[in-house]
């Protein structure tokens, strides 16, 4: 039987592939920018930098997924049109089940990064402790994306075999509330340092430069309240056509915060 079929991208994906690529070649310019304005500026490498480069490295896990969702998995399909599905489904399957532990190590290492340069500028005792304690929850957080990834199902094979025997938990449920607690930590990364930096001296103009900058962080809430929306009308038995949107709103998330994160490094 001839099968090469399935092995080539639906249009319904390409764009999503074209739009991640183009983004993550936008995230790596602005990571490598920020690496060469410390090198002209003759400073080292601070934990802010490195937890923005593990950033970019789990974003780039995010493309991968959606890329071979796309060639192997049947991505934009739908289920009942696969040329092969008793192979794609199980190959998207566990891309699919691999998507939100990468997705919650990288827009964690996105948050964390901001939180390490929030407290590497502000001199606030009161602010820098309410830093490091995001910082702690965020990293919670992640964990219990990860554990509830994977301990959904039980066993593990249940997540892409259908005669296996076991439990599921309610995968809308979970991820809903994972979801909606990330939305929380990004209005307060994005608006915690504003009122801090304005009791700083500095010009007012500058004040208001760096206020919109920060403030752009919300926009990425924008995006988390879509995909929150997306979860919502998932349809579990056309998951390969249902979620293409939702790859690519993970992956725009993450890079979009990679790259507003280095917008304050970039400044002569």
């Amino acid at each position: 039987m001839d099968t090469s079929s399935s092995w080539t991208a639906h249009p319904r994906a390409v764009a999503p592939v074209a739009v991640s690529l183009t983004l993550e070649g936008l995230a790596i310019l602005a990571v490598a920018l920020r690496f060469y304005s410390h090198r002209l500026k003759r400073q080292g490498t601070a934990a802010h930098d490195l937890a923005i480069l593990v950033a970019l490295i789990f974003s780039s896990g995010l493309v991968a997924c959606l890329i071979a969702a796309t060639v192997i998995g049947g991505l934009g399909q739908h289920t009942a049109d696969l040329p092969n599905p008793a192979v794609q489904l199980v190959q998207f399957a566990k891309i699919y089940l691999a998507l939100s532990p990468i997705w919650g190590c990288a827009i964690s290492a996105v948050k964390i990064s901001i939180l390490l340069l929030y407290i590497s500028i502000f001199r606030s005792k009161v602010f820098i402790r309410c830093c490091y304690g995001l910082i702690l929850l965020q990293s919670l957080w992640c964990v219990a994306v990860i554990l509830g990834s994977l301990l959904l199902c039980r066993p593990l094979k249940m997540n892409w075999d259908a005669t296996a025997e076991g439990h599921c938990g309610s995968t809308t449920a979970i991820y809903l509330a994972l979801h909606i607690v990330n939305l929380l930590f990004d209005v307060s990364v994005g608006l915690a340092p504003i009122p801090v930096l304005w009791q700083l001296q500095l010009k007012l103009w500058r004040k208001i430069e760096l206020s919109c900058m920060f403030a752009l962080g919300i926009a990425i809430c924008i995006i988390t309240i879509l995909r929150i929306n997306m979860i919502n009308d998932l349809v579990s038995t056309d998951l390969t056509y249902s979620s293409s949107t939702l790859f690519l709103f993970m992956i725009l998330e993450t890079l979009l915060g990679a790259i507003l994160a280095c917008l304050p490094m970039l400044r002569p």
